[in-house]
């Protein structure tokens, strides 16, 4: 792989991301049911989907009891995960009666017992129960984000002005997005590195500054290594971990590959080595080394040395925009 890179690419944006403004911590499940029994009677829990209906009740119980909107993102992020794990389970379909006892009824030589008949009866009504049930809690958790969602399409918070324009494309949302951020008022890592997605298509500068706002506000947190083991693809080439969430592999191949279109091509590197210090190997550090004059290329070590500066503020969480104008102005 080139050190091109789409700023289009879709990516998942965790939790633990997001900066979750509530502490599931506060108050248990039970706590929460006991003061909302009708929602937790209509979504039951089961073998599926039971983490995400318990961060969704909590959600919901923390936006209830404050009525502050601060908490609606995570209501509605927590929501929409929970709708999206029902939509799978309720296509479970349970074996059947006739199934489930064929073995047992191939070689049967004498009636069913009254006791065989009720456990299989007994099987056929759980079927049916759970199965319904499963229907039921997506429809019903379909209802709680539609709920969220109309409670919320017009506010101006900036996550959930985020959630309607990439949900639904709201043209409202994303001019408000803008506008605090020409305000000076998007202070959250993920939301500057969405809004460089934006401004990628519109305003080359004003998405390369998003990017530097973005790798500026990263939680130090959240900038891990890759981890795990390198899998071999049919051709013998290794496939690239996954990011798992973590924006700052997309900043970084982002910022490179602007930087190599710029004829930047020291910057480009920094950045690209930037990535494999952090166990990526996304970029082509030779690729990008064959556009440095070969008279030039002993200025490497320092290259490197930056690379490893740019690490080592990243992880102490103290990147300015000082250091990222020192890579884009250096020259090889």
């Amino acid at each position: 792989m080139r050190i091109i890179y789409s700023h289009a690419a879709a990516i998942f944006i965790s939790i633990s991301l997001i900066g979750c403004i509530n502490d599931p911590n506060e108050i248990t499940l039970e706590d929460a049911c006991d003061a909302d029994k009708n929602f937790c009677e209509e979504i039951q829990g089961d073998s599926r989907c039971r983490n995400e209906r318990k961060e969704m009740i909590l959600a919901r119980h923390k936006l209830k009891s404050t009525r502050d909107n601060n908490f609606a993102y995570n209501a509605l992020i927590n929501t929409e995960k929970f709708v999206k794990c029902a939509e799978l389970a309720k296509g479970i379909e349970y074996v059947s009666v006739k199934t489930k006892y064929a073995n047992v009824d191939k070689y049967r030589t004498r009636p069913l017992t009254e006791k065989e008949i009720k456990e299989r009866l007994a099987y056929g009504e759980s079927s049916i129960r759970r199965k319904n049930q499963k229907l039921n809690n997506y429809r019903y958790a379909e209802k709680e984000l539609a709920r969220l969602e109309e409670r919320t399409s017009f506010s101006s918070i900036p996550e959930l002005a985020h959630y309607h324009w990439t949900r639904h494309g709201n043209k409202e949302a994303i001019k408000k997005l803008v506008d605090l951020d020409n305000q000076g008022k998007i202070n959250i890592s993920w939301l500057q590195y969405y809004l460089s997605l934006h401004y990628s298509d519109i305003d080359g500068e004003k998405s390369m500054n998003a990017l530097h706002k973005s790798l500026i506000l990263y939680p130090k947190g959240d900038y891990v290594d890759k981890i795990g083991d390198l899998n071999q693809d049919m051709h013998g080439k290794f496939e690239k971990f996954d990011d798992e969430g973590h924006i700052h592999f997309n900043i970084l191949r982002s910022l490179s590959s602007i930087q190599f279109s710029k004829g930047n091509y020291g910057a480009s590197y920094i950045y690209a080595k930037t990535l494999e210090l952090n166990n990526d190997t996304t970029a082509d550090l030779d690729f990008i080394l064959m556009y440095i004059e070969k008279n030039k290329r002993s200025k490497k070590s320092t290259l490197e040395d930056m690379a490893e500066d740019l690490d080592d503020l990243l992880s102490d969480g103290k990147l300015t925009l000082k250091f990222l104008t020192k890579i884009e102005q250096f020259k090889v």
